[in-house]
């Protein structure tokens, strides 16, 4: 393939539009592309902040492994999808015939820590659940998102994205929109389904009904932030410090079911999972409490009582 001399070749930022519509045009989901066109500008920024060529022919090892260190004190989970977007990003130049070798193709990506996300204890969720037994439209609102999340182990976009229609009533099913654009269907058990029927019962008459997002609020869609705010706001009510974290909220679904010996291929359908790794991962978190239960059930020492 012809290749551009470095002096004649673009710059990353000239670059940014086409790398956006090549993203399109694969069917990235608008998150996706949104992250990967971001990132690149990111490190536009960060190289030409330092002093260090912004064309993709002149980008080599050293600069990427730059930006890699200046990325300290971000999360380790953050920091490896900025190399893996980073990574993308140089296949496409590689294929545009942008570069000439690709710049990451000897270098490792960073060491994701093993950080345990607690579950949340059973006596939380029932002082939280509490806190919504008023009935108004928040109160309603928010235990039905509460008991969504716990029941299909949602993730926190996908919760706050899923359309009015998205539940079919008869089959107590949910279409879920997850990452990558794919789809799976999940069934609502009978007690969230309870408390959906009743927030979507008062949703009818609230002022934006007509909009087409599940969850509403003040001024229309109801958002991640809005989520994250109202597990705090709960927490606070019912005495719960440090206060739930969304996420939580699906570590504890993963946890719940592999302690009730679900299959791993069906947990990953239900959870959007591609690998065992991330399956693996959400459960960990819990697993000391697992193998205190499993011993317990067992009763191995029960074995000698005898003697």
């Amino acid at each position: 393939m012809a290749r551009l001399l470095a002096a004649d070749a673009l710059d990353l930022a000239d670059l940014n539009l086409e790398w956006r519509t090549s993203l399109q045009a694969t069917r990235k989901s608008p998150r996706t592309v949104r992250a990967y066109t971001d990132g690149a500008l990111r490190f536009r920024a960060f190289l030409a902040g330092a002093g260090m060529p912004t064309a993709p022919a002149n980008i080599h090892r050293e600069h990427i492994e730059a930006y890699m260190v200046s990325l300290e004190g971000l999360a380790d989970s953050t920091a490896a999808t900025h190399y893996r977007n980073l990574q993308q990003l140089f296949n496409w130049l590689l294929s545009e015939g942008e570069v000439p070798s690709h710049p990451m193709a000897r270098m490792s990506p960073p060491k994701i820590g093993e950080k345990a996300i607690p579950v949340v204890p059973r006596h939380h969720i029932e002082a939280l659940l509490k806190t919504c037994s008023p009935g108004s439209f928040e109160d309603r609102r928010d235990e039905a998102l509460i008991r969504l999340y716990l029941a299909t182990g949602l993730r926190l976009e996908e919760g706050v994205s899923l359309n009015r229609d998205a539940l079919d009533r008869e089959t107590r099913q949910l279409v879920v929109h997850g990452k990558g654009n794919r789809t799976r269907i999940v069934v609502v058990p009978a007690v969230p389904l309870k408390a959906l029927d009743r927030y979507l019962r008062l949703r009818r008459r609230h002022p934006h009904a007509a909009l087409p997002w599940m969850w509403l609020g003040p001024r229309g869609q109801f958002t991640k932030s809005g989520v994250t705010q109202l597990l705090r706001r709960r927490s606070r009510r019912a005495g719960i410090d440090p206060p739930i974290h969304p996420h939580q909220l699906r570590h504890t679904w993963a946890h719940g079911l592999k302690a009730k010996g679900m299959a791993a291929d069906e947990q990953m359908y239900l959870g959007g999972w591609k690998t065992m790794q991330m399956l693996n991962r959400y459960a960990a978190s819990a697993v000391g409490e697992r193998a205190r239960a499993s011993l317990e059930r067992l009763a191995e020492g029960d074995d000698y009582a005898g003697m």
